[in-house]
C-alpha cells in the first residue's frame, strides 16, 4: 500500500491509500477437496480525522476493493466484494487514560487481510481498548465531601456520575430471601476513572415470560460483567453538574445460555443543594436478542434531617 496523507487544518487530517493484498484463490487442495478462497485484489481506501478538542479525535474510514478476487463471504460460502467501513474515536480522559472505540465490518488484521469482512456475514463488529499510564499525572480536583462520597457508591437501578477518588476500593454484595446474590469489585485509578474489576452474581426463580429473562435470567446461571465509568464534567474542575459515561460488557455463562452484551448508559448528577441531589440515567444493552433501553431518575437525601450520608430513592422507566 501507498498511503497519502493531507493535513488540511490542525483539527482536520485526510488519508488515501491505494494498494493491493495478495492471497489465494483456493485452499483446501489435498485435505479432501479445494475450496474457493479470496484471491488477489487490488483497493483503494480513504479516511479522516476530526479532533475537536485535544483530548477528543473521532476518525471514520471507506476501503473499496477493486479485484479481481473477492473480501467477504456469506453462511453459503458464496464469495463477493463488499465496502470496508469503520468509524470510531479515541479519548484521552487524562496523560494516565485514554480510550479507543471502534465499529466495523472489517476482520482482517494484517495489512494482506485489513480488506476482509467479517467471517460469514457482512455484519458490523466493535472494538475496544483501554489504555492505563500507572506513573502518568492524573486529573487534579478538591477532595470530595463525606456527603459526595456517599454518592458516589451509587444506587440499586439507577447510577450516580461521581466516582470515589484514586486509590479508593469499593466491595458490596447484596442477596435476598429468592435466592439472588450478587457482589461488586471497584477499584478507582484516576479521580475520573473507575474500573468495575468484577460485578457478578446470579438469579434465581426469575419467571421466563420474554426473550431476554431466558436468555439471560436462568436460575442458578453465574452472571459476570466487567468495564468501567469514566467521569467528563464535575462541579470539582468548574462544571454546573457532574456528567460521566459507563460501559460494561457481560455474558450469563453454562449452564445458562452463555450469551454475551455490551451495557452503556449516560449518567448526570446535580447536586442542588447539601442535602438533595438529583440523577439522570438513561441506558441501554445490545445483546442477541433485542436493544432493551431505559431511562433512571433518581435523588439522594439524608433518611433525616442533618444526617450525614444520604438515602438514593429511585425510579426507573424501561422497555
Amino acid at each position: 500500500s501507498l498511503p497519502i496523507t493531507w493535513q488540511a487544518a490542525q483539527q482536520w487530517q485526510f488519508s488515501l491509500t491505494p494498494g493491493a493484498s495478495f492471497l489465494p484463490s483456493s485452499q483446501g487442495e489435498g485435505q479432501g477437496g479445494a475450496g474457493q478462497f479470496y484471491g488477489n485484489n487490488a483497493f483503494i481506501s480513504g479516511g479522516v480525522s476530526w479532533q475537536p478538542s485535544r483530548h477528543l479525535a473521532l476518525f471514520s474510514s471507506a476501503l473499496m476493493p477493486l479485484g479481481p478476487g473477492n473480501n467477504s463471504f456469506n453462511g453459503q460460502l458464496q464469495y463477493s466484494r463488499v465496502p470496508v467501513v469503520s468509524g470510531g474515536l479515541n479519548w484521552a480522559l487524562n496523560p494516565r487514560i485514554a480510550l479507543e472505540g471502534l465499529l466495523t465490518n472489517g476482520w482482517g488484521g494484517t495489512p494482506a487481510t485489513a480488506l476482509l469482512t467479517v467471517p460469514s456475514g457482512n455484519t458490523l463488529g466493535y472494538y475496544a481498548r483501554f489504555v492505563f499510564t500507572p506513573a502518568a499525572a492524573d486529573t487534579p480536583q478538591p477532595e470530595l465531601s463525606p456527603r459526595q462520597r456517599s454518592i458516589a457508591l451509587g444506587g440499586l437501578t439507577v447510577n450516580t456520575a461521581l466516582v470515589p477518588p484514586d486509590g479508593t476500593t469499593e466491595l458490596w454484595a447484596n442477596a435476598d430471601s429468592g435466592g439472588n446474590a450478587f457482589g461488586f469489585i471497584g477499584q478507582s485509578i484516576s479521580n475520573i476513572f473507575q474500573l468495575e474489576v468484577l460485578k457478578g452474581g446470579w438469579f434465581n426463580n426469575v419467571p421466563q415470560t420474554t426473550a431476554l429473562a431466558d436468555t439471560y435470567t436462568n436460575g442458578g446461571a453465574w452472571q459476570g460483567r466487567i468495564g468501567g465509568k469514566a467521569v467528563s464534567l464535575s462541579p470539582l474542575r468548574g462544571a454546573p453538574f457532574w456528567l460521566a459515561g459507563r460501559i460494561t460488557v457481560g455474558r450469563e455463562f453454562p449452564p445458562g445460555s452463555g450469551q454475551g452484551y455490551v451495557f452503556a448508559e449516560s449518567i448526570s448528577t446535580w447536586e442542588a443543594n447539601r442535602w438533595l441531589a438529583l440523577h439522570l440515567n438513561p441506558k441501554l444493552a445490545w445483546s442477541g436478542v433485542g436493544v432493551p433501553w431505559g431511562c433512571g431518575l433518581g435523588r439522594a437525601t439524608p433518611p433525616w434531617p442533618c444526617a450525614g450520608w444520604p438515602a438514593t430513592p429511585s425510579n426507573s422507566i424501561s422497555t
